[in-house]
């Protein structure tokens, strides 16, 4: 489905494979890993932010609720790689103009308007209520836009990926049209916050409550004697063990808690040994001869979580945190059953995960507390609040 409305096509909202790789491919450069870590050092600025407020928290002994302030960063990162600029929310320290809360709405639309696109064409897919400001979405359309239209006054910034996308829709509108080009935008950015937030919430919030696991893992980055005050990408990539915690914590606790459907071709597919046919058929007699009518499409798709837990897959344990898992001489046959991040959240997560955790101290207020979230499309963890402190030595 599309975002604001059904003008705004993105690689999301194509199901026809030829048209989405046609998409993708109009955006690949902006999201190598090539063209990202260009932005490193502006990532840097952001969690030096992120850094200060949680030291506020160290020093008046406030707890901290991580998952708001990692929304915050997630949403100035990609500000700054797709803009080159903050959105600004790490400096407030609040959810400015209630994006967040905003973006949070859709949540539940999201998660079942991709299957019945003839009510999103009717409801929030239309153009005309969208026009008329009548519907959520716009206002995030009108945050993201705010954003393109002050880096379009601005376009010796530095090369950002938006300098990339607007390059590509100069040279080739009829590939990228501006239509497209703000759907792609509001795309990035809305896909950004929760699964960074969820992501890292889920790899501090095991760890905590597995202290010896914390302990090889501070251990590792302690070990590192890193004198940068955010760790680097390539230096956060050096850590396995790490690298195993935020694995684990993705398997535990997947960010899109949601299967993500296929739509079967008009020939039918065959998955595991079993036979699936497009739509409901339907026979009719015409001048002596039937004829088949196919209607609607069939969607398939399996949850994550039933994934991520499977024992024929991650073995007897699969039910138990354990690191560990991704280390051993098996890592390599489970890795290939595990979806990457996406370059942007990566860099972030991984760098992040490695600056707080070799810098601060986290504690559960309540130990025996387990956090609470709100699953749809997304996984939304809250309510474990915790006390910082900086880490002596």
């Amino acid at each position: 489905m599309s975002l604001p409305d059904t003008r705004y096509q993105t690689p999301m909202s194509t199901t026809d494979p030829k048209e989405q790789v046609r998409r993708t491919k109009n955006l690949a450069a902006g999201f190598a890993l090539s063209h990202v870590i260009r932005s490193e050092p502006y990532i840097d600025d952001c969690i030096r932010l992120l850094k200060r407020q949680v030291s506020s928290f160290a020093a008046s002994g406030e707890p901290i609720h991580l998952d708001e302030w990692f929304n915050y960063m997630a949403f100035d990162v990609i500000g700054e790689v797709v803009f080159s600029q903050r959105f600004g929310f790490l400096e407030a320290g609040k959810d400015l103009g209630g994006s967040i809360a905003n973006s949070r709405l859709l949540v539940p639309y999201v998660t079942m308007a991709g299957f019945f696109k003839r009510f999103h064409r009717l409801t929030v897919g239309n153009p005309l209520l969208t026009d008329w400001n009548l519907m959520p979405t716009q206002h995030i359309l009108d945050t993201t836009l705010r954003a393109l239209d002050a880096r379009k006054k601005n376009p010796d910034v530095r090369e950002d990926i938006l300098s990339l996308w607007l390059r590509q829709h100069e040279r080739y509108p009829e590939k990228l049209s501006e239509k497209e080009l703000h759907g792609c935008v509001n795309m990035t950015v809305g896909a950004a916050s929760d699964t960074v937030s969820a992501s890292l919430q889920s790899f501090f919030y095991y760890l905590i409550r597995h202290p010896e696991c914390l302990a090889i893992a501070k251990k590792e980055v302690s070990d590192a004697k890193l004198t940068d005050d955010v760790v680097s990408y390539a230096d956060a990539s050096r850590f396995p063990f790490l690298q195993a915690c935020l694995k684990e914590g993705w398997r535990m606790f997947p960010p899109v808690p949601f299967g993500l459907a296929r739509v079967v071709p008009a020939t039918g597919v065959t998955i595991g040994g079993r036979y699936f046919k497009s739509g409901v058929s339907l026979w009719r007699q015409l001048r002596r001869k039937s004829q088949r009518l196919t209607l609607g499409q069939t969607k398939l798709s399996v949850n994550p979580r039933v994934i991520h837990y499977s024992r024929e897959l991650f073995g007897e344990d699969a039910y138990v945190y354990n690191p560990h898992r991704w280390l051993g001489p098996g890592a390599r046959d489970i890795e290939k059953y595990f979806v990457a991040g996406r370059n942007i959240a990566q860099l972030e997560i991984y760098k992040a995960a490695a600056t707080l955790l070799r810098d601060f101290d986290f504690e559960q207020v309540d130990p025996s507390q387990e956090w609470k979230y709100e699953a749809s499309f997304a996984a939304l963890p809250y309510g474990w609040p915790c006390q910082v402190k900086a880490t002596q030595g």
